[in-house]
């Protein structure tokens, strides 16, 4: 062997004992966390395995050329095998394997301490995409729904959506119709009959009287398919209109039809005259007169002429068919008219009668 080997061979003992001291306080460090009683003989090999996993990344182990003697074999077969050091993986972070090598402080009759092994969590990649994850399953047992259903006083029911109407038909007259002579004759109120389309919710009325062209009645929002119109004393013989337009109306919406014109007549039958059924003669301050009551008469128009001075000293409206008056002496014409339905005097149904008052 030739000094530089031996020189060599020096130089590279002395580093590897004080790496290989160094490796051992390191992995002595390592081993406290999870092992702290646990020491084992390592020899020169393992030392060096060791060193080059835990150092491999950072020191740069300088190999000297050894000589192939029968006293470097051994130390040239552990350089070889770190000469590619293994990478630390998973499994020998997760746990260490127990080594076989016996432990420091317990004698062969003991019972070695159990290891305690730390499982280290696995690491998890970070990446810059998300990452989704899927729960095992678990098998639960089936859940139990229960449905309350509400008493069935208490269901809404959903009323259904009308269609919109855009059109509404013409309403019906059915009384009086288009050229009709109506004979209101003992009649209390002019009745007006229609049919309403099915669709219209109110109606309104239009009453002309065509021979003076004054508007008689206006009304509006008529529910129903009836109007009475009782003021018959806004009426007379003759020429009527009668107009009816029907309406449908909703939350802001009035929607109406074309209204309906009609014209027609009112007549009346003569009055009968009243007969009259007093005395003809009378001797007291105070005098009754009276005469027959005529039914479909509303009222009596009551004149008393002085026969001697033409003067009309009564000229009243009795609702019945008598009249109290007074009157002087003398000699007077009583003359009883009947009022008609449409509050107008017939004059052709008209009586009258002499009387002589002697006081």
């Amino acid at each position: 062997m030739s000094k530089v080997s031996k020189l060599a061979i020096i130089i590279f003992i002395t580093i590897f004992v004080l790496l290989a001291g160094l490796a051992f306080g390191h992995y002595h460090s390592l081993k406290t966390d999870n092992q702290l009683n646990k020491v084992s003989y390592l020899n020169n090999t393992e030392l060096i395995k060791l060193f080059t996993t835990e150092f491999a990344s950072s020191l740069v182990v300088l190999i000297p050329i050894v000589e192939d003697t029968p006293g470097n074999e051994a130390l040239a077969e552990a350089i070889t095998d770190t000469a590619e050091p293994a990478l630390p993986t998973q499994a020998n972070i997760v746990a260490d394997e127990p080594s076989p090598l016996p432990v420091i402080g317990v004698t062969p009759n003991e019972t070695p301490v159990p290891e305690v092994v730390t499982e280290v969590a696995p690491i998890i990649p970070v990446s810059s995409s998300p990452v989704l994850t899927t729960a095992p399953p678990v098998n639960l047992p089936p859940a139990v729904i229960e449905v309350i259903q509400p008493p069935p006083a208490a269901l809404a029911v959903a009323e259904p959506e009308s269609a919109v109407i855009t059109h509404l038909a013409p309403a019906v007259m059915l009384s009086p119709i288009a050229g009709q002579v109506l004979d209101l004759s003992g009649e209390r109120a002019l009745i007006i009959n229609w049919q309403l389309p099915e669709e219209a919710t109110d109606s309104s009325l239009v009453l002309t009287n065509l021979n003076t062209g004054r508007v008689i009645l206006t009304r509006n929002q008529i529910r129903g398919s009836s109007f009475s119109y009782t003021n018959l004393a806004q009426l007379e013989e003759g020429n009527f209109s009668l107009s009816l337009q029907s309406f449908r109306r909703t939350a802001g919406a009035v929607l109406g039809n074309e209204p309906v014109v009609i014209n027609f007549t009112l007549s009346l039958q003569p009055m009968p005259a009243p007969v009259m059924s007093s005395a003809n003669s009378f001797s007291t301050p105070t005098q009754r007169i009276e005469w027959q009551a005529i039914s479909r008469a509303n009222s009596y128009r009551v004149i008393i002429t002085n026969n001697d001075t033409g003067a009309r000293p009564v000229n009243i409206v009795a609702r019945t068919n008598f009249a109290t008056v007074r009157l002087p002496a003398g000699h007077y014409t009583v003359t009883i008219i009947p009022i008609n339905e449409f509050n107008r005097e017939d004059n052709a149904g008209s009586v009258s009668q002499t009387i002589i008052i002697n006081l």
